[in-house]
């Protein structure tokens, strides 16, 4: 299990959970200086990039679906995950002794950057919506 925590565009959110949408991955597209505001948060709070598998690249583009960007937390007293997509920024916290750690860093840059840039945060484990 893990703990998700995503941004979007806040109609879209709004308009998402209004009707049901089950096909999240055609969100509408940030901006590009909402992605790397997400970056710069990310490595400023310890996260470094993965690179992803030529291979899977491929696979997802031909797909139809751009990759993320990835990005990993691991220390002592952290462990999750970052990735920004064209539409999204999505955090996920696997279970561990380092989870509610992890949630409260991530909770707190993703607020952030809906305070910040005027997204919606989606909380899928409460069903709970934050719009700014």
């Amino acid at each position: 299990m893990s703990y998700d925590i995503s941004l979007y565009d806040q109609a879209f959110l709004r308009n998402a959970l209004q009707t049901g949408l089950g096909d999240w991955t055609k969100a509408t597209t940030l901006p590009a200086a909402v992605n790397e505001a997400a970056v710069s948060a990310a490595l400023s709070n310890g996260f470094t990039e993965s690179l992803l598998d030529e291979k899977f690249i491929q696979f997802m583009m031909a797909q139809g679906h751009p990759p993320g960007r990835e990005f990993v937390l691991d220390s002592t007293f952290a462990f999750a995950q970052m990735t920004v997509f064209s539409g999204s920024i999505a955090f996920s916290i696997s279970s561990s002794e380092r989870a509610a750690n992890s949630i409260k860093i991530c909770s707190d840059i993703a607020r952030q950057l809906a305070r910040t840039h005027g997204l919606a945060l989606f909380d899928p484990q409460t069903g709970e919506a934050e719009f700014e």
